[in-house]
């Protein structure tokens, strides 16, 4: 497994807040997937006033079970920012 730190440190403005975060990730097709162009995944954050949450938009995204920790530690920096950087209110 070689996945890229996403670990940044983001400064935003007091009287700014992020109306949406995405995130578009691509890998190649999995062994059992008949598409030639790929698995897309697509999470995003969106608040429809009452608070930030997570939007999942994939028609196949194919995982080990070895990068789970990875996949959810990717949620929740996501996540991190859409509370601490949303809607105030």
């Amino acid at each position: 497994m070689n996945r890229k730190n996403i670990n940044k440190k983001i400064v935003i403005p007091d009287d700014t807040y992020l109306e949406e975060i995405s995130f578009i990730f691509n890998q190649n097709n999995d062994s059992c997937d008949s598409d030639k162009d790929g698995q897309n995944l697509v999470i995003k954050t969106t608040d429809g006033g009452v608070g930030p949450y997570l939007v999942l938009e994939t028609v196949r995204w194919a995982i080990n079970f070895e990068e789970l920790e990875w996949f959810f530690d990717v949620i929740k920096n996501i996540r991190i920012l859409g509370v601490k950087y949303g809607k105030k209110g």
